[in-house]
């Protein structure tokens, strides 16, 4: 509490020299990627774009790296470095767009009638119906 009326009060942790924790942090979690060396780049970038919030990225792309497979975490920082994205949630975005996109082709299969395990469906012939029983079957309705 400051003494006196009209002093302003003044938050010291604005003061604080937060550099060195942020370093730390930095090298914490490019420790978790196969490739350091290309996440400080990476990292410094969103450093560089968002000093103010450049703790909470980190944050939330440990949280990302944790549960993702690290080859996919690779990938991911390169197209990220390449295309200048510096954003965490922009990064989980691209994450989980590629692995649902993944999940989407483990599921399609291709189907071939002509492959060689279908081929007694290729040469079968469709009944066909005669025309006079849809007229009956008309006729029947109309009446």
């Amino acid at each position: 509490m400051a003494s006196g009326k009209g002093v302003k009060i003044v938050n010291t942790d604005h003061k604080r020299d937060k550099s060195a924790a942020i370093a730390e942090m930095i090298a914490q979690v490019s420790s978790l990627t196969q490739d350091p060396q290309q996440a400080i780049d990476w990292f410094t970038i969103i450093k560089a774009a968002k000093p103010r919030y450049v703790r909470d990225q980190l944050l939330l792309i440990r949280q990302t790296i944790e549960k993702t497979d690290p080859v996919v975490i690779t990938k991911t920082i390169a197209y990220c470095l390449l295309n200048n994205i510096a954003s965490a949630v922009d990064f989980n975005a691209i994450i989980t767009q590629q692995q649902r996109s993944s999940t989407v082709m483990d599921k399609v299969r291709p189907l071939n009638p002509l492959s060689g395990t279908h081929l007694q469906h290729a040469t079968m012939e469709p009944e066909k119906s005669a025309i006079e029983d849809y007229q009956a079957i008309i006729e029947k309705s109309s009446r």
